[in-house]
């Protein structure tokens, strides 16, 4: 897209990027930049490149490219938060990243499969796996805290519902399972189908993965912060 700014347009963006790709020590800093590429580049496909007879395939390709960044830069906000340590028995930072990187190693063959159109109902199953595989290393992250701080170990007025938080976690897998579900039969009902609803289900998907995430990493920090303020960031040993 570069070669149709001007040289003032591409030093905003050239800018602009360097701000939306975060600090350098980022977790999967490396492999996010790789999915900025793919989306890009699919990007460009849809708005430059007049030879695409199916324009509608371009755009569901950029759906997952665009998802696929999306939930790198989420897995990356795991990493973070499990830096922040109570003590040496919750799960470590080591172990939190490298289940993390297997999960977003998914998201890049997810964005390069879209790219090479190469999506197949396996790709989509695999993303969505990786998404759930996500928000349970999230989950895991907030009861090991807990089993260590304790819910009410806090001051009076604070209080960790660890029973909605498990509920929350449970709520999000169900509905997960059935966008699964409805994957399926769209799929033996035909492509056609399957097409109308695989981008509103990525966009749910997604939506759904980053509530539930963010909800077990902010109630995680909360916890840490307020029964240990100035809690502890373990160093990244991996």
């Amino acid at each position: 897209m570069r070669k149709y700014m001007t040289p003032e347009q591409q030093k905003i963006w050239d800018e602009s990027i360097k701000i939306a790709k975060g600090p350098p020590d980022m977790p999967f800093r490396e492999e996010i930049d790789i999915l900025s590429e793919y989306r890009d580049k699919v990007r460009d496909e849809i708005f430059y490149d007049k030879s695409i007879l199916h324009p509608g395939t371009a755009s569901l390709s950029w759906t997952l490219c665009s998802k696929a960044h999306h939930a790198a830069a989420l897995a990356s906000k795991v990493v973070d938060c499990a830096r922040l340590r109570h003590g040496m028995e919750e799960i470590s930072v080591h172990t939190t990243k490298q289940i993390m990187r297997t999960y977003v190693s998914v998201f890049v063959s997810t964005a390069e499969d879209s790219h090479h159109k190469k999506v197949r109902m396996e790709t989509i199953f695999s993303f969505l796996g990786a998404l759930q595989g996500m928000a349970s290393i999230s989950h895991i992250l907030i009861q090991d805290t807990l089993a260590l701080i304790g819910s009410k170990d806090t001051c009076s007025d604070y209080k960790i519902d660890e029973s909605g938080i498990d509920r929350a976690h449970l709520e999000y897998q169900v509905e997960m399972n059935n966008l699964k579900d409805m994957l399926t039969s769209a799929h033996r009902r035909g492509l056609l189908d399957l097409y109308k609803i695989l981008a509103p289900t990525l966009h749910l998907a997604v939506a759904r993965t980053k509530t539930c995430v963010l909800k077990m990493t902010a109630t995680r920090k909360m916890a840490l912060g307020h029964h240990l303020p100035g809690a502890p960031k373990a160093p990244d040993d991996s």
